[in-house]
């Protein structure tokens, strides 16, 4: 039972997937909900929620063999989640933004083959969004898997995951019926 996730706004999602042993602590019992998320974590997530198995061949520069994450980070690479940069790299310890793990998680399975640009209108900080993400987030947002707290209308885009963020976009990912007051799920379009 993760101790430091009761009374946080998305303490029922994590513990959601605690109960089905998607997620854990980091050994002490703790979830660390605001810390930020690294490239490397968000792997490692992806790996153990998807059942992710097969593994890529790729090697990364800043990847070496006894790096902690090698292997999610090549099943998550496989499976087209994440990809490296084009230096050869991979950042394992750089935090990933929002936009880059809505991306990330509105890369596959959506079943929206054209999304609907004019939904991205809803977020107050739309202009933010970086054209490489445009057309995961609005598909992310179709699907309501996109979590924004505290205000609904601001996706902040660039801003790093917090690791109760990506938890939670999982969870609505993985369970659409599951509830939050922080889904966005009304589809109403700012004219």
């Amino acid at each position: 039972m993760l101790t430091d996730i009761q009374g946080h706004w998305a303490g029922t999602l994590i513990a959601s997937l605690e109960q089905e042993g998607k997620i854990s602590g980091d050994g002490t019992g703790k979830f660390r909900p605001d810390a930020m998320m690294t490239r490397a974590e968000f792997a490692a997530l992806l790996v153990r929620v998807f059942n992710l198995t097969e593994t890529s061949n790729v090697v990364f520069s800043d990847v070496p063999e006894t790096h902690w994450a090698n292997l999610a980070i090549r099943r998550a690479f496989k499976a087209k989640y994440m990809r490296g940069y084009p230096n050869g790299s991979f950042k394992p310890d750089a935090t990933i933004t929002r936009e880059e793990a809505i991306s990330a998680l509105a890369s596959r399975g959506t079943g929206i083959e054209t999304p609907n640009l004019t939904l991205l209108n809803r977020y107050i900080d739309a202009s933010k969004i970086s054209s490489f993400a445009k057309s995961a987030i609005a598909r992310a947002t179709q699907k309501g898997w996109i979590l924004n707290y505290p205000n609904l209308e601001a996706l902040n885009p660039k801003l790093q995951a917090t690791r109760a963020e990506v938890a939670g976009m999982i969870r609505i990912l993985t369970n659409p019926t599951f509830d939050s007051k922080y889904a966005v799920r009304n589809l109403t379009v700012n004219a």
